[in-house]
């Protein structure tokens, strides 16, 4: 079973991806959440903080404008990674092509205040063996006193297949629409996404599939992977979604 997807699906939807997601989630307020968490975990304000997964640097922007001086992000997508070189030019915030099983990023020395994982990209980590090695390297990216945040993909438990979800977006050039049908492969989730996008003045529509796959968990099976690597972890049912958040401490 393969880790992540064979092929970068957010190739396909570059040209509309910020834009949905820019419309469908409040990023900034998202990250006021995670900083009262983090104040609340290590005590203080956060001088440092890498995003693992950081897509397009949504959350990366939110946390700039908060003031923390330092902040990196990762991503194996090179199209996301180009969205977010793109959206953070002109900053200190520093980006960088990586596998999150892998990943070896400059950072302050002792390790980054905060490391997150936000918006599921955990899923994408089919085998329990590659989510057990991405949490080791973003245990191994935190200071001591640090603390790790993950928020998961919906827990195998709360996962409801057979749902159709619609988003509608209005730009200054058209309109964007995205039908999502949920269903459900054994362990994995399948998502299959509908793109729908006319063009004002234009007699055409775009109109395209991807099929997006992630797997499925408990809580109960991941918080036992990351006992394995830090000595304290809880799970928080209000996290920066509706999906709750992984607040691990003291790696071991």
């Amino acid at each position: 079973m393969p880790a992540v997807p064979d092929e970068d699906l957010y190739d396909a939807q570059r040209d509309v991806y910020d834009i949905v997601h820019a419309a469908v989630k409040d990023h900034r307020k998202e990250i006021a959440r995670l900083l009262k968490r983090v104040r609340g975990a290590i005590g203080r304000d956060p001088a440092s903080w890498l995003d693992v997964g950081c897509g397009t640097g949504l959350h990366l922007q939110a946390l700039h404008q908060t003031g923390i001086p330092t902040l990196a992000g990762t991503d194996n997508s090179p199209a996301q990674i180009d969205g977010a070189r793109a959206r953070l030019a002109g900053t200190p915030i520093s980006v960088h092509l990586a596998d999150m099983r892998t990943m070896d990023i400059d950072g302050p020395d002792g390790g980054f205040d905060v490391v997150s994982c936000l918006f599921s990209c955990v899923g994408h980590l089919h085998d329990d063996a590659d989510y057990l090695r991405a949490l080791q390297r973003m245990a191994a990216h935190v200071q001591p006193r640090g603390v790790v945040i993950v928020e998961p993909w919906i827990a195998a438990e709360d996962y409801k297949p057979g749902r159709l979800d619609a988003d509608i977006v209005d730009t200054d050039t058209g309109r964007i629409v995205r039908i999502t049908k949920h269903a459900r492969a054994g362990d994995l989730a399948e998502l299959e996404f509908r793109f729908l996008v006319s063009h004002d003045g234009e007699a055409r529509i775009d109109d395209w599939t991807t099929t997006l796959r992630l797997r499925l968990r408990s809580v109960q099976e991941q918080l036992a992977m990351f006992e394995q690597v830090f000595e304290h972890v809880e799970f928080q049912q209000t996290g920066s979604g509706s999906r709750g958040v992984f607040l691990a401490r003291n790696p071991r």
